[in-house]
């Protein structure tokens, strides 16, 4: 993958691997257990360099959300209005927190508190977590 809005580099490699096949992953330290958004090759809780990658169930809660109006790149401007959200994933104990696309856009207040799983989207050349309202039935 090259070009705008990925760039993996080493240590976020894997996780754009597994986005690439539809998966969603999060990294852990293999010493201390805590998972660690963005990926890095230490542990800012115990220092250790022992990095590993656990599958995800893409199930979390919107924590914060803002809504473009005008593209912040050409590849999304067919997708206005545009909704960016912080999301907790669940499991991970609000260690990470994902920032994606929520679709569909809403009023933020709606969208905060919201319970939400991811899907992928072809976008820009990369195939980007996107997230979507859930409903457990």
């Amino acid at each position: 993958m090259s070009g705008y809005p990925v760039r993996p580099d080493p240590d976020s490699q894997p996780f754009w691997d597994a986005a690439a096949s539809g998966m969603l992953v999060g990294q852990a330290c293999a010493e201390c257990g805590r998972f660690r958004w963005p990926p890095r090759e230490h542990c800012s809780h115990c220092y250790k360099a022992a990095p590993v990658w656990h599958p995800l169930d893409g199930l979390g809660t919107v924590l914060g959300a803002v809504v473009l109006h005008r593209p912040f790149d050409a590849a999304f401007a067919d997708h206005i209005p545009l909704m960016i959200a912080h999301v907790e994933i669940d499991g991970t104990e609000g260690q990470m927190v994902l920032i994606g696309n929520l679709e569909p856009a809403m009023p933020v207040d709606r969208a905060v508190g919201s319970r939400v799983g991811v899907t992928f989207k072809e976008r820009a050349g990369a195939r980007l977590p996107t997230f979507v309202l859930y409903r457990e039935d």
